[in-house]
């Protein structure tokens, strides 16, 4: 008996030892998260305001590095079926629906050709006409203190969240795609049921009616996931869900085989070191894998502690 649990442990610890290897070696498609692109009127604790310039620099990046920018329709055919991606691929993805994603960001993905995704909150996307970005700056039409003057008062009038004339004209660029992210943004881990599928299927309903589409990706509220509600996401027709997370080892997890409706992204927050970030993703280096063991170890050793 005792020869037995001996070769049973050994076993466990090789396993074991794999396992920290492999999550340090293994090379995942991150998928960056932005709220914010613009200048924070006050505090900003959680760090969600990234400004406009670090959001260009963080672009430059991606294309100076060698980077490929893959879209939720690649990652998704990739994760499910294994399609080949380009080499160091990444994904860009908005939560919220807020307006300066159409003032300041939307100018620079079309500039450098990035696409993204916005998962918008659709109780929160009222009717209206596009209003002013960036690109009316650079064709002279509209000063960028005039530009960021009529943000700020708009956001003071609508919550600066994006109107349906703007999602659908970026839609129609073939550049962003437009997502879930709920009707009302409640905690589908804490709902009942039917409440799940009342805000998913309403928050898809009226995607697909306003800027058309499928609409079959969502983004968990609140970035939490939730393993009982997969199946409720499931029925109300979405085919991946995401959820976010601030530290490094949360974001990993999206390779070939990966659960579709627990997608992995990193929180981009104005204090990130975006190419140290990245490089943890595609640059598993001996010291990236022995801090990627660490972390391994400590989330494990984490949640057998809750456990208790």
């Amino acid at each position: 008996m005792i020869p037995f649990l001996a070769a049973l442990a050994v076993c466990f610890v090789g396993w074991l030892l794999y396992r920290c290897w492999w999550y340090g070696y293994a090379t995942w498609v991150p998928v960056l998260c932005y709220h914010h692109v613009a200048e924070p009127e006050g505090d900003d604790p959680g760090g969600l305001f990234v400004s406009p310039q670090l959001f260009n620099d963080q672009l430059g990046l991606l294309r100076k590095g060698g980077y490929s920018p893959v879209s939720l329709d690649q990652l998704y055919d990739h994760v499910t079926s294994g399609l080949e991606l380009p080499e160091k691929p990444v994904a860009v993805t908005f939560d919220d629906g807020y307006l300066d994603n159409w003032t300041y960001a939307f100018p620079l993905l079309c500039h450098f050709e990035v696409p993204a995704a916005i998962f918008v909150i659709t109780s929160r996307v009222e009717s209206g006409e596009p209003r002013p970005t960036l690109d009316d700056v650079q064709q002279g039409t509209l000063t960028r203190e005039s530009l960021d003057q009529a943000h700020r008062e708009a956001g003071e009038n609508s919550g600066a969240f994006l109107n349906w004339g703007e999602l659908s004209k970026m839609r129609a660029t073939g550049l962003v795609s437009v997502a879930g992210h709920s009707h009302t943004h409640i905690d589908l881990g804490q709902a009942e049921r039917q409440a799940i599928l009342d805000e998913l299927r309403t928050s898809r309903a009226v995607l697909q009616e306003n800027v058309g589409g499928e609409c079959t990706d969502l983004a968990w509220p609140f970035g939490f996931h939730s393993r009982s509600a997969e199946r409720t996401v499931r029925v109300a027709g979405y085919r991946s869900a995401y959820r976010v997370s601030t530290r490094l080892f949360g974001g990993r997890g999206n390779r070939v085989g990966a659960n579709p409706l627990a997608l992995r992204r990193l929180a981009v927050t104005s204090t990130l070191d975006l190419e140290k970030a990245l490089e943890f993703f595609h640059q598993p280096s001996l010291p990236v894998r022995l801090r990627a063991v660490a972390d391994f170890i400590r989330y494990h050793r984490g949640r057998l502690g809750q456990r208790h």
